[in-house]
């Protein structure tokens, strides 16, 4: 049971972050004007673009969830300190997937937390 919880945490997580990375990699209207506005375009867009990647293909490779939960948990801590003190969320639901993505793979580092020990 406890291996299903984390692969349903894990796609979750991958899934909620598969638009984003999209957004920036492909250099949508919306992802560059937001980093614009932080003053971070076009490098921070494309670095925190390929991070994302990362933390998906992490998350879904065998032995890497730990670290791709990690990789997601401080993208996610980095992207609400963003909108919180410099983009607004407005009435996009972006804020209510960071947070469900922040939970989720906060969940899969407790419930893997051994594993990120011996990796």
């Amino acid at each position: 049971m406890r291996a299903v919880v984390l692969w349903i945490l894990q796609i979750l997580s991958a899934v909620l972050l598969m638009g984003p990375a999209w957004s920036k990699i492909t250099s949508s209207s919306n992802s560059i004007e937001l980093f614009q506005t932080l003053g971070m375009e076009p490098y921070g867009r494309f670095i925190i673009g390929i991070i994302e990647c990362g933390a998906i293909l992490c998350l879904l490779l065998p032995k890497m969830h730990s670290i791709g939960a990690l990789m997601s948990v401080s993208i996610m801590i980095g992207a609400l300190i963003a909108h919180t003190t410099h983009l607004g969320f407005g009435d996009n639901p972006m804020g209510i997937m960071m947070v469900v993505n922040l939970i989720s793979s906060s969940l899969i580092l407790y419930l893997r937390k051994d594993d990120l020990l011996n990796e």
